[in-house]
Formats: C-alpha cells, sequence, structure tokens
C-alpha cells in the first residue's frame, strides 16, 4: 500500500480572522473619506486610524510581508506628486521660482500652494495604499511545509477549523514536489514532478 508522505503540517492560528465583507467595508469607507478631503487636520486622522489598523493586524500575520515598503512607498509617491503638481499647475501667490514661458507645459510660475496640494495628493495615494495593505496583511494564507521524503502521493485534506466552514477555502495552487534526480553519470537531471497528486475529499465541510 502506498505510503502517505511525511507527517501532515498544520497552520497555526492567531485568532479568528475578520469576516472578509468587514474589510470590505472599512476600505470603502476609507477610501471613500481619503477621496472627499484635502484637509490635512482630516487626512492626519483617517492616517492614524489607517496606521492602528496595520499595526493591529501585525498581531494577525496571516500573509507574508509585503515586498515594498509603505514608508519607501509614500516617500516616492509624495514627492513625485509635489513636484508633477507644482510644475504643471501655475496657481498660487507664493512664487518660489519661475521658469521661462517658453518651456512648454511647465513654464511660468511654480507656487508653494501648488506644491503643498500635490503633496496631499500623494499623501491621498499613500494612504489608500496603506489601506490596501492592511486588507492583504489580513488576508488569511498561510505557509505549509512538510517533510514528503519516501512518500508516493499527497493528499490535500481541509477541515473547518472548529469555527464552521463558512469562507472557508482550499486549492492545490498549482502545487508540486520538485526533486534533484542524479544520474549513472552523476549529473542532476531536470526537477520532475511527484508520480501521483490526490486531493481527499475536504473532512466536515
Amino acid at each position: 500500500m502506498p505510503r502517505r508522505a511525511g507527517s501532515r503540517s498544520h497552520a497555526a492560528r492567531r485568532g479568528p480572522a475578520i469576516h472578509p465583507g468587514a474589510w470590505v467595508v472599512w476600505l470603502l469607507a476609507t477610501v471613500a473619506a481619503l477621496l472627499s478631503t484635502r484637509n490635512p487636520v482630516y487626512l492626519a486622522v483617517i492616517l492614524l486610524c489607517i496606521a492602528a489598523t496595520l499595526r493591529a493586524g501585525r498581531a494577525l500575520a496571516f500573509s507574508p510581508q509585503f515586498p515594498l515598503s509603505l514608508w519607501r512607498f509614500g516617500l516616492i509617491v509624495i514627492t513625485l506628486s509635489a513636484a508633477f503638481n507644482g510644475l504643471m499647475s501655475h496657481f498660487g501667490q507664493t512664487v518660489l521660482f519661475t521658469l521661462p514661458a517658453s518651456i512648454p507645459l511647465i513654464g511660468g510660475a511654480v507656487t508653494l500652494e501648488a506644491v503643498v496640494y500635490g503633496a496631499l495628493n500623494g499623501l491621498v495615494l499613500t494612504a489608500m495604499f496603506a489601506a490596501f495593505l492592511a486588507l492583504y496583511q489580513a488576508t488569511p494564507t498561510y505557509a505549509l511545509n512538510a517533510n514528503v521524503t519516501g512518500g508516493q502521493f499527497v493528499e490535500l485534506i481541509v477541515t473547518d477549523g472548529g469555527d464552521d466552514n463558512g469562507n472557508d477555502h482550499a486549492d492545490w495552487a498549482n502545487a508540486g514536489a520538485p526533486a534533484v534526480f542524479v544520474n549513472a553519470s552523476g549529473y542532476e537531471s531536470a526537477a520532475r514532478p511527484p508520480s501521483s497528486c490526490t486531493s481527499a475529499r475536504p473532512a466536515n465541510m
């Protein structure tokens, strides 16, 4: 009889996940609030709320760390937005410097008001990115690792985790079992998939 590969690997649960519908409502409300104002005070309050959500979400740590730093994203976007708006929008009374009028599009006065408004637009974009980052951070995904040495087939067993099966999903996600085989000449051949991959019927669902 074929042996099952390795031992079962379970994801460590870190408390109940918030319902996805609640996250969608929170995200829509946050985006609507950001789009409705450019008042620095209101934006600061919204950013504090998003920061608190991000901080609380780190305790759940469902998803891997996002590859792009929020601070790096904010620095790039705010700087570019401030520069772009300052060069393209010639309004305001506090003139920082003046470019020759012969230069297409950007020629004219560069004002402090235009630069600040552009920076606020960049801040809004950064806050939106942070809101989506909070949603990504709270998405319940897990990394599973198991020793499959000596196994001949692999099963995907899904349970409800003891909290009902609402919004529970599982998928192979194109999983494979890469391995290295050494031929008679001592050269390593390319990895090949396992001889069989079977999916067991979900338990208690």
